[in-house]
């Protein structure tokens, strides 16, 4: 899959925010929480295709960065894996409609969308921050 320049352009945002909000030179674990809610801000409405190259393009960033601040990497990943995590958490199982087709076609919406972070959030979790 490329990656859009919007994409790219979301993951500066959220980079942005994240270095003006946090001390990132500290450990990444003292501040992965905190760089968490401004990945999050940036993953909001958000359709399947654009969420899918958005996590790229947080990956690129992650892998591109480990080499020459590894600190930072790391703590990119996490907060890119508990705003996932916690996208995933708050959205729940949605309940399985009664008949309605209009229903039916949200309900097919919101799985693969809760599908799609689910994927997202095993490769995150699955790739390797090399030093």
């Amino acid at each position: 899959m490329s990656i859009n320049a919007e994409s790219m352009e979301r993951v500066q945002t959220a980079l942005d925010d994240i270095i003006a909000g946090c001390e990132v030179e500290d450990d990444f674990n003292e501040w992965e929480d905190v760089a968490s809610s401004s990945v999050s801000a940036v993953l909001e409405e958000l359709d399947n295709d654009q969420t899918e190259m958005t996590c790229a393009a947080f990956r690129k960033y992650i892998s591109d960065t480990a080499a020459t601040n590894r600190n930072l990497a790391l703590g990119v990943r996490a907060a890119l894996i508990r705003a996932l995590e916690e996208t995933l958490d708050y959205l729940g199982e949605p309940e399985e409609p009664d008949e309605d087709e209009e229903d039916f076609e949200e309900y097919d919406s919101d799985i693969a969308y809760i599908n799609t972070l689910r994927s997202e959030l095993d490769i995150t979790k699955r790739m390797e921050v090399a030093s």
